[in-house]
């Protein structure tokens, strides 16, 4: 199945009418990675997982949100990283339940509800690798190709999950207690990783993900005001 050019979404303009309500059906593009053979890999947050060839501008839909993964349907996928030979994609979806423009209702909610997962584009089969994530956000592909890190925002944390070797299947805490609520993860040129923070943590200070954090109680009435 090919999508044609006017999946991509046009830039916002003066006077433009567009809104969140609008994302459902324009998509939204998150991840992007280059694959082995110059062609683009992208995570739209409701749409799935695509292949788009540069030169052409042919979009493939390599795997639908529609389509329910171990009985759960993807409300957000969000990042993306890909082997070297292309083969495989190691992908998040923040939630079953939130939308990519819920995405507050999501962090107030703080429900565990988002999995990190993997897509072999040859056999087109898919694997939940690790579930009950909190807003699982970037992803990056160790150099080795041992290892998976995933960003859980919500907690200020990094996981790390084997997928080859000795620990394959094994997953374990990367870093946690971080300054700020990793986003992307991407590698350094030192061997090390960059990770976007979506907000700083202020120690000492005030973060209000904190503060809500040791009180779910207040948590739960603002969640309902909201709805």
């Amino acid at each position: 199945m090919t999508y044609g050019k006017g999946w991509m979404r046009k830039p916002d303009t003066a006077g433009s009418t567009e809104t969140r309500d609008d994302e459902p059906v324009c998509g939204r593009p998150l991840g992007i990675r280059a694959g082995p053979n110059g062609t683009l890999f992208v995570a739209d947050a409701y749409k799935g997982l695509f292949e788009v060839n540069p030169w052409t501008r042919e979009v493939k839909l390599l795997l639908s949100s529609e389509t329910p993964i171990e009985g759960k349907k993807m409300s957000f996928v969000n990042d993306l990283t890909v082997t070297q030979d292309g083969r495989k994609i190691y992908f998040t979806d923040s939630s079953s339940k939130w939308q990519r423009r819920d995405y507050l209702l999501l962090v107030m909610e703080g429900t565990d509800d988002g999995r990190l997962l993997e897509y072999d584009t040859v056999t087109r089969e898919v694997k939940v690798l690790l579930d009950q994530l909190r807003f699982p956000n970037g992803v990056q592909l160790s150099p080795a190709e041992d290892f998976v890190l995933v960003a859980e925002t919500t907690m200020a944390r990094i996981r790390r999950v084997y997928v080859s070797g000795l620990m394959k299947g094994g997953a374990d805490l990367f870093v946690e207690n971080m300054p700020g609520f990793p986003d992307n993860i991407r590698p350094s040129s030192s061997g090390g990783y960059w990770v976007g923070m979506s907000t700083i943590r202020h120690n000492p200070g005030f973060s209000m993900l904190d503060f809500l954090s040791e009180r779910p109680w207040i948590k739960r009435m603002i969640f309902k005001l909201c709805l």
